[in-house]
């Protein structure tokens, strides 16, 4: 149990720890990246605002001189229909503010980034302003612009023929592929050569990712192409002190965790303990568990209702022995009575029959309190079963001779065994075979037969009848307290506990007690089954 639960704390506390440490990662990202992203937001949409003021208070035939003006900034004038727009989109635009539109994030190095246009409508008219702020394209040459200008430094202050051993010279340096290529080579792609045209650096994304793993730089001396760059993964990336936090974060909880998770399960043990003595009826065990731990008003209830549990089965046990007492006390003065009434009327048949039913019900009344006291006795925590060796076989025979006096033919087989021994509680075991044999004697026709055979297991024995056996609906559940047993052909019901004693003896002997179809006598037949290496 103890494992079982602190295995499973440990697993969430992994999951939530491997589910921090994403969010954190990507956080911090986000963090880095909104900043970049906001501040260029703000700084578009200041220059938006003015260039359109300047621009709606002129003619269109102008329009094009102003932005000549400022063609470096990356902003044309285009109609608002050919932007895929929303219609809240759309209306935003209509009232004058600024609408950024976001294209595929890409990873380059250390960034998340991503190519943003910023829009914005020309007073009433059906036309925009598209202000490229974040280009890829843009940033890339940001951040490549110093090494990309000494690499091609480096290769135009030597010549030509020597480029290919000064590729690999650089390569040591910088840890990429370096490669030079004509302007007008043809295993340049397409839009390679369209976007160097424009911008003067292109790039290409790693095989089915978004990462940027080839640089592309136009130079006097040609094309320069740099990667493909391999990418680590995001925790080889992050700075050092991310990573010093997180791992002292994660051995921090972990330490945390295994901490509160003992303390927490060496409390359920103890409960579990409580528990499992008390399921047995051991209720005087006990365990001390401190008033500031979480789980003490579970064990303070729990130590309470064994209490109360203990002092219910107290009270039972003593209305149990009020009722045996006052019970055979007047079924004894019943039975005098009856004797008194014989020794007067000696002759009267009449009598004499009324009197033997008496006795008989007074009997059975006696039968039912034994009974019940003896199944009382065996549901008690105190009860210990004094186990002795014992010659089945023997022990069987004695047993049954009181019941070959019925009017029902009974016998007993062996099966050609002389002996066999085992460890039983003769006392106590005597009352599954009497419970069986007195069950087939009241539903047998004309013969009950006990018999006795062994395999390299167990020790089975049998008591088949000639009746008209038992409903299979009802076999498994036979055994139950009080469960009703019918005689199908006489329409007798039986209810009581002696089924219930059988199999809380054998239970008690380590083994089982089954109903099926007699395969001899086509009644009922009850096999007790006895592990031999329990009897041993």
């Amino acid at each position: 149990m103890k494992f079982s639960i602190f295995t499973k704390i440990l697993m969430a506390f992994l999951i939530i720890s491997v589910v921090f440490i994403v969010l954190f990662f990507k956080y911090m990202k986000s963090v880095e990246l909104d900043i970049v992203v906001n501040s260029e937001k703000v700084i578009a949409e200041g220059f938006l605002s003015d260039l359109e003021k300047e621009i709606s208070s002129t003619s269109p035939s102008q329009w094009g001189s102003i932005l000549s003006k400022i063609k470096d900034k990356g902003v044309e004038i285009l109609p608002i229909d050919k932007i895929n727009l929303t219609q809240t989109q759309k209306a935003n635009l209509n009232s004058g503010k600024v609408v950024v539109l976001t294209e595929k994030d890409y990873q380059f190095l250390n960034l998340v980034i991503a190519s943003k246009t910023a829009y914005k409508k020309i007073g009433n008219t059906k036309f925009l302003l598209a202000y490229y702020y974040s280009k890829i394209e843009k940033i890339i040459t940001q951040y490549m612009a110093p090494a990309l200008n000494q690499i091609a430094k480096d290769f135009l202050s030597k010549p030509r023929s020597s480029w290919s051993e000064e590729s690999k010279r650089l390569e040591k340096i910088y840890g990429f592929p370096i490669h030079v290529y004509p302007t007008t080579n043809q295993e340049l792609p397409i839009n390679v050569v369209q976007s160097l045209s424009k911008n003067n650096v292109a790039f290409e994304t790693n095989e089915n990712t978004s990462q940027i793993g080839i640089i592309y730089h136009a130079f006097a001396g040609g094309v320069l192409k740099i990667g493909p760059i391999n990418y680590l993964s995001i925790t080889a990336r992050i700075s050092d002190v991310i990573g010093y936090f997180v791992m002292a974060f994660f051995v921090f909880c972990s330490l945390l965790i295994t901490f509160l998770s003992l303390l927490f399960i060496r409390n359920m043990k103890k409960i579990y303990q409580i528990t499992e003595n008390f399921s047995h009826g051991r209720f005087d065990f006990h365990q001390k568990i401190s008033t500031t731990s979480v789980l003490f008003g579970v064990y303070a209830n729990i130590v309470r209702m064994g209490q109360q549990i203990k002092d219910m089965i107290e009270s039972h046990k003593q209305m149990y022995r009020f009722v045996a007492h006052e019970t055979r006390t007047p079924l004894s003065t019943i039975n005098l009575a009856a004797d008194s009434i014989q020794r007067k009327n000696p002759e009267d048949e009449f009598i004499k029959k009324q009197l033997d039913s008496i006795r008989k019900d007074v009997k059975d009344v006696n039968q039912i309190v034994s009974t019940y006291l003896i199944y009382s006795k065996m549901h008690s925590a105190n009860f210990i079963l004094k186990r002795i060796d014992t010659d089945i076989i023997s022990w069987l025979r004695k047993l049954i001779e009181p019941y070959k006096a019925s009017n029902l033919e009974m016998d007993f087989q062996s099966n050609k065994l002389s002996s066999l021994n085992a460890y039983i509680d003769k006392g106590v075991f005597k009352h599954a075979i009497t419970n069986l044999i007195t069950n087939a004697l009241k539903f047998a026709e004309h013969h009950v037969s006990l018999s006795v055979e062994q395999n390299k297991s167990q020790i089975l024995i049998h008591v088949d009848d000639d009746g008209s056996g038992l409903p299979s609906d009802t076999q498994d559940d036979i055994f139950s307290e009080y469960t009703t047993a019918e005689d199908r052909n006489a329409g007798n019901k039986h209810i009581g506990l002696g089924l219930a004693i059988v199999k809380k003896v054998v239970a008690l002997h380590g083994g089982k007690v089954s109903a099926t179809q007699s395969p001899i006598l086509k009644g009922a037949r009850f096999t007790i089954s006895l592990l031999r290496s329990y009897l041993d």
